[in-house]
């Protein structure tokens, strides 16, 4: 008998979004970000995704996992000739997406880092219920997690 495969649920509560306004390329701010928040965060291969209506476009992708608070967090760049990646908050260059149920403190911490960032404009938690489409945004990057996290 074929075995039938079956995609889980995305839970949005699992999600923090972070949307962070700078002029920096992102290996610059990845590096100064790393030493801010005391991360490690890596560059995989930029993730593919399509708006609604749009061509495919690819933005840079960034992950680190965090094992002593089992935290994954991924910097995604939201700039690209072809549109944003989350229309909502074009203004953003990069988000900071964050898996795990942390505090509203926690959020705050973050967000303090990152504006302590030279060049930051400003960084600010974004509501991730607001954001239009953005269940196909964690599909994509939870995909994309499995594709370079598995070849690694």
């Amino acid at each position: 008998m074929p075995r039938k495969h079956t995609l889980g649920f995305i839970s949005q509560d699992e999600y923090r979004l972070i949307a962070i306004v700078t002029n920096l390329k992102d290996y610059r701010f990845t590096f100064y970000l790393n030493q801010a928040l005391r991360m490690d965060m890596v560059h995989y291969d930029d993730i593919a995704y399509a708006r609604t209506g749009s061509v495919m476009c690819t933005y840079p992708w960034f992950y680190y996992h965090d094992h002593q608070i089992h935290t994954s967090y991924y910097l995604i760049g939201n700039k690209h000739i072809g549109g944003p990646m989350l229309a909502t908050i074009k203004e953003a260059d990069y988000v900071l997406l964050v898996k795990s149920p942390i505090h509203d403190d926690q959020v705050k911490q973050l967000v303090a880092g990152i504006r302590s960032i030279e060049n930051v404009v400003t960084a600010f938690e974004v509501q991730i219920q607001t954001i239009k489409d953005i269940n196909s945004v964690l599909d994509t990057n939870e995909l994309h997690e499995l594709e370079q996290l598995t070849d690694a």
